[in-house]
């Protein structure tokens, strides 16, 4: 369950988790991924760093894409309603020689209309 924390005020965070594992439903085969996350706070609320990396965690043994594990991660994080931003970057290390790249981003609709 991802927890959050309170800070004195909207700030952005980069952070960067290695080797995050989940597995490809095609091959059957544990993928690799080293995972970038961007978050801008809204306000006086944030994600629990500790929580947040559990959370990467339990992918360790589900069967999922690498564009659809970045969409679920940023979906999540969204429905915590205290991001004004996120951006979610998995870079997967499929071969030596491929490296697959998945951006999934939620920008909060800041129109009045």
């Amino acid at each position: 369950m991802l927890e959050l924390v309170d800070i004195a005020g909207p700030v952005r965070l980069e952070l960067a988790y290695r080797q995050m594992y989940a597995v490809c439903p095609i091959t059957k085969v544990r993928d690799t991924y080293d995972v970038e996350i961007m978050l801008t706070c809204r306000a006086q609320k944030s994600i629990e760093l500790r929580s947040l990396s559990l959370y990467l965690k339990k992918f360790k043994d589900r069967e999922i894409l690498c564009e659809n594990l970045a969409h679920q991660i940023m979906a999540d994080l969204a429905a915590l309603k205290i991001f004004r931003h996120i951006k979610i970057i998995l870079h997967q290390h499929a071969s030596e020689a491929v490296e697959i790249t998945a951006v999934a981003a939620f920008y909060e609709d800041t129109s009045d209309s």
